[in-house]
């Protein structure tokens, strides 16, 4: 009996306002410890919610813009945004979490996208986005941990999260999985 792999086609899954998860500050100096980033360079957050992400880019990078759709000001759908950027770096509403990779991927030389550690497991994720070229790698962080409106740091949850990056400029075949000790970051 010969088995199929099930492949999600489903990219257009709608976007839910209510589909926030806050990113804790540890996850983003586990990212700054791990990657070694010109401090210069052009850096965008389009889902800045509560701008725990920007606010932490900043303490090591001169030019850290962000927007979000839902909150915060100013308000800009990332989706129909068109100026150019060194590097983005987000935590999407999961619900549009392709449709914010593939765009991210043509305005930017650098995506760093967070995501439950699971999405891995899809068949169309590994294989449309972590089985292509530009493809460095993934920063997968322990404990496993609740995202909430909140910063607190809260263990327990179903899912890990990871730092999956892409760069234009990476030709190799090969991809790299760090791992990192959020309490390492607290």
């Amino acid at each position: 009996m010969v088995t199929k792999a099930i492949r999600r086609k489903n990219k257009t899954t709608k976007q839910n306002e209510k589909d926030f998860y806050q990113t804790h500050p540890a996850m983003v100096k586990a990212l700054i410890d791990e990657v070694d980033i010109d401090p210069r360079i052009k850096i965008l957050d389009p889902c800045n919610g509560k701008k725990v992400i920007q606010r932490g880019l900043s303490e090591y990078f001169v030019n850290v813009k962000g927007f979000d759709k839902f909150s915060g000001f100013p308000r800009k759908n990332f989706l129909t945004h068109k100026i150019r950027y060194d590097m983005i770096v987000m935590n999407p509403p999961y619900s549009a979490k392709y449709k914010f990779i593939d765009h991210a991927r043509k305005i930017a030389d650098t995506v760093v996208c967070l995501l439950p550690i699971n999405i891995s497991n899809y068949n169309m994720f590994h294989t449309d986005y972590e089985d292509t070229p530009g493809f460095v790698g993934k920063i997968v962080m322990t404990p496993k941990m609740f995202l909430s409106e909140t910063t607190t740091f809260k263990t327990g949850g179903t899912s890990a999260y990871a730092w999956y990056i892409w760069d234009k400029n990476n030709n190799t075949k090969s991809s790299i999985t760090w791992y990192k000790n959020l309490r390492d970051f607290l």
